[in-house]
């Protein structure tokens, strides 16, 4: 019987020693304390592109070739994340107004038109040179899967390890504007009410039906006429 009791009071030892607590983890870290310190979420960070082209001599816009280049390197930019643009030219182009023009208005099309350009001129830029600087936000997903915790019990009455870090991982990724997860957009977005009315009451009258393929169409007359007028506008038939 003494032998149980000292192997038994070698184990609380031992135990003691090794941190063996239930509110700590494998790592002997409380879960409650680590996780109010890093807690799985998403946060926003900055970072910043730089994309130097080159004019050809004499050319007021941009080759072929060097549009691709801007195209590849601004790919996997989100639109809404970028914060500003400044374009720097060299010295010698500073009051190149035709390149600039060619730039502003490439720059638009493709989509940035979020916010102002920022212009400058660059000492370390020669002849030709022109350099993009592009601020955009990018979204830091939380480090997961977390196996610090016992994927099986807490023993701490605790939260399971994990919890919502799928739902915040792939948030992070859906997510087109990383701004939406700080605040809500403040862009305002037209809601047409008159035109819904509109389409209601134009099917209350009887001038759209349903189609007996689960579309729309004008009811012109009898159902083979409608089919018609359907197919005339691009439905399907």
């Amino acid at each position: 019987m003494k032998s149980y009791v000292v192997i038994a009071g070698g184990l609380l030892a031992m135990c003691a020693l090794s941190a063996c607590d239930p509110r700590m983890d494998m790592h002997g870290e409380d879960p409650r304390e680590f996780y109010s310190q890093h807690p799985i979420k998403n946060t926003i960070d900055n970072r910043v592109k730089l994309i130097k082209l080159h004019f050809a001599k004499g050319e007021e816009r941009l080759s072929p070739p060097e549009i691709d280049r801007l195209g590849d390197n601004l790919h996997n930019i989100s639109l809404l994340s970028v914060e500003s643009i400044g374009v720097n030219f060299s010295t010698s182009d500073k009051k190149n107004t035709e390149r600039k023009s060619h730039l502003t208005r490439m720059l638009r099309n493709m989509g940035y038109t979020k916010g102002e350009y920022i212009y400058d001129s660059s000492a370390d830029l020669k002849s030709g040179e022109v350099e993009l600087k592009l601020v955009y936000a990018v979204v830091v997903s939380p480090d997961c899967p977390d196996w610090r915790t016992s994927p099986t019990s807490t023993h701490s009455n605790t939260t399971q390890a994990n919890f919502g870090c799928a739902h915040e991982f792939n948030l992070g990724r859906m997510v087109a504007d990383p701004h939406d997860l700080v605040h809500g957009t403040d862009r305002e977005i037209p809601i047409d009410t008159a035109t819904a009315a509109k389409a209601v009451q134009s099917y209350h009258e009887g001038k759209i039906s349903g189609g007996g393929n689960g579309g729309s169409s004008l009811t012109g007359g009898n159902s083979a006429e409608g089919s018609d007028a359907g197919s005339a506008t691009g439905s399907s038939p």
